[in-house]
Formats: C-alpha cells, sequence, structure tokens
C-alpha cells in the first residue's frame, strides 16, 4: 500500500506540467486581443475632385487589429482601393491606399464612398467612410 501511494504521488507530479502548460494565460491575452475594438483615422476623409481621373493617396491609422476596405456595387466609378504600403508603430499601424476613380463624363455630379472596417470580430467591427465627390463634365 505505501508503494501505491509513492508511485500515485510520483504519477502526479510527473504530470502537474503537463496539465499546468495547457493552462497558459497567453491563450486567454490572444482571446482577449481579438476581442478588441478597432478605431480608424484617416489623413482626409472628404474629397472634393474635378471631372478628370484620378488617384487618391489616403494614409489610415489603425490599432494594430485587421483592416478591410470596401467599395459598394452602386460606386461602379470608383474603380479600386488597394493597400500599397504599412508602417508598423508601437500601438497602431499606418496602412496607405490608392483608391482610383474614373472620370467623370456624365452631366450630373456624383458622390460615393469607400467603407473601412476594422477590427477582430465580425459583429464588433468598426466602420469609417471616406467621402468623395466628382464634379461634371464641362463638355455640353
Amino acid at each position: 500500500m505505501k508503494t501505491l501511494r509513492v508511485y500515485g504521488t510520483l504519477l502526479l507530479l510527473a504530470t502537474l506540467p503537463l496539465i499546468l502548460s495547457a493552462c497558459k494565460d497567453k491563450d486567454e491575452v490572444d482571446y482577449v486581443e481579438k476581442e478588441t475594438i478597432g478605431w480608424i483615422r484617416f489623413s482626409s476623409d472628404r474629397f472634393e475632385l474635378g471631372p478628370d481621373a484620378a488617384t487618391l493617396r489616403v494614409k489610415v491609422e489603425v490599432n494594430n487589429v485587421p483592416l478591410y476596405a470596401e467599395i459598394q456595387w452602386v460606386y461602379p466609378w470608383i474603380t479600386s482601393c488597394r493597400l500599397v504600403e504599412q508602417e508598423q508603430g508601437g500601438k497602431s499601424r499606418i496602412d496607405t491606399y490608392l483608391i482610383t476613380v474614373e472620370a467623370n463624363d456624365t452631366y450630373a455630379k456624383r458622390t460615393g464612398n469607400v467603407d473601412f472596417y476594422a477590427g477582430y470580430n465580425e459583429d464588433k467591427l468598426v466602420r469609417e467612410s471616406i467621402f468623395i465627390s466628382q464634379e461634371m463634365t464641362n463638355n455640353h
């Protein structure tokens, strides 16, 4: 019986490091970090353009969470928004995007936006938008 207690104690001591390593705090920290809600700041969030085609350069500061850009289908004249550069800072980073706009060959001023979403959790994304207005063509 004494031998059984000694072996039981030794077995418990041998498995204790395995049990403790499965409960690391790092797993909990990763979960908390992924719940962090993002924030977004733009170098400029409004653009007034003439009728010619243009490429806009926008710097977007975000708090080290994923950042997504989206152009709504109702604005086919805003043809692209692409990431071209990232600068990592301490608790934030600065992403540089190029937004391409086609020439306005219509006889009406048009307005649209590019939406940016920041965060990990789809239900808790922060959305900010860049608004673009473009004058009509002068050719009548």
